[in-house]
């Protein structure tokens, strides 16, 4: 139970924003070193996220790293080992690294329960907003009614996804957003057509964005879509562009699409120029997000929540505006490359014939994809050794 009130007497070594992957790993690392980490979301856990719910090779490996072993012997996922591509009447299927399928709700509930084991403290339900700097620490500001209150920390990160950096004042607000035509959905049918089999990954794509789909761990299937919002007015819901793409590759649709609570995100591209301010940190999606791939997108999160986890550890001994410049490159080192490849992917699923074309080349030859399969899981690797 949230006892905001004992929290705010004491300085926290470190206050996090924010409990997804990123958010849960930093505070399991820092916990692990002996800081005194304390953990704020908004939302009520276990709760679902816009996700395409797969952790690739680069995923399992970082928390391999990071020794949550335990954990994902105990998550309840389901292994992954191909993606079907469906675009202008051609079909592929494609190969896939190791993964695996899971919730965004156990996982998330799983690596925050992590980070309780080693000693970290989670208050959920409760809004939070950056707050002044004062000598040796930073303010967090939370939310009204019971649970109004501030919190101090030596160092406050913001892991509070693609919105996180809306948390930082005026002055220190850095995000700037690249042109993107589509906007991302998502939502989970718990009763999709049975043509939908685990261990696999459905992506339609068509002129009006690109939708994937995967059954998860208690058989309900997750939908996330990058969607062109002139389709999106013009059609007039998420649902009805879904269904559109999905009926253009003829792939089934299901009664309960247009009654599934679909939940939309904030733009898709982003790039700070900045990644915090005084004794403040920006991690995950609040870092900077482009388009992801088969979980891409929780691979940067969770190995910026390894490398940040040292920097964060010598911030809150002594504050020093080097280590935001130490975290810029720790970024570039780690992800920089993959999301380049990643823009690519992006920005050629919006020309279909291109995709229909590759897409045929692919089904005809899937040992193509490999290169790019490998590319992928082999940075984690090559990476894994600056660290």
């Amino acid at each position: 139970m949230n006892d905001i009130q004992s929290d705010a007497q004491e300085v926290w070594d470190v206050g996090i924003i924010g409990g997804g992957p990123a958010g849960a790993l930093l505070a399991h690392q820092l916990a692990a070193r002996g800081l005194r980490t304390l953990v704020i979301d908004r939302a009520v856990m276990p709760r679902w996220k816009v996700c395409g719910a797969c952790l690739n090779e680069t995923a399992l490996e970082t928390l391999r790293h990071a020794g949550l072993q335990e954990t994902l012997r105990d998550l309840p996922s389901i292994p992954l080992d191909d993606l079907y591509l469906y675009c202008g009447g051609q079909t592929a299927k494609v190969p896939l690294g190791p993964g695996c399928v899971v919730s965004r709700s156990r996982f998330d509930f799983s690596l925050l329960s992590a980070a309780v084991r080693h000693g970290a403290k989670v208050l959920t339900g409760v809004a939070a907003r950056l707050g002044p700097v004062y000598r040796d620490y930073r303010a967090v500001q939370l939310g009204g009614g019971k649970s109004a209150g501030t919190i101090k920390a030596r160092v406050v990160v913001i892991a509070a996804g693609l919105g996180g950096e809306s948390l930082l004042n005026a002055r220190a607000k850095a995000a700037t957003y690249e042109s993107s035509p589509r906007v991302g959905v998502g939502a989970v049918m718990t009763n999709a057509p049975s043509n939908y089999e685990p261990r696999h990954v459905y992506m339609a794509v068509a002129r009006e964005g690109y939708v994937g789909l995967v059954r998860q761990e208690d058989g309900s299937l997750n939908i996330a879509a990058a969607l062109d919002r002139s389709a999106v007015r013009l059609l007039r819901s998420p649902a009805a562009v879904v269904e559109a793409v999905l009926e253009s590759v003829g792939l089934p649709c299901g009664a309960g699409l247009p009654d599934a609570h679909w939940q939309g995100t904030a733009p898709l591209q982003r790039r700070p120029t900045r990644l915090g301010d005084t004794r403040v940190f920006l991690v995950g999606d609040a870092a900077g997000y482009v388009e992801p791939f088969t979980g891409e997108g929780i691979a940067w999160a969770l190995d910026g929540a390894v490398r940040l986890a040292p920097i964060v550890e010598k911030a809150t001994v002594r504050w020093d505006d080097a280590l935001l410049d130490e975290w810029r490159m720790a970024c570039q080192v780690s992800t920089a490359r993959r999301k380049r490849v990643c823009s690519l992917i992006a920005a050629g699923l919006s020309h279909c014939r291109w995709v229909a074309a590759v897409t045929r080349l692919l089904g005809a030859f899937p040992a193509l994809a490999r290169p790019l399969v490998r590319f992928i899981g082999n940075q984690t690797l090559a990476a894994r050794r600056t660290i």
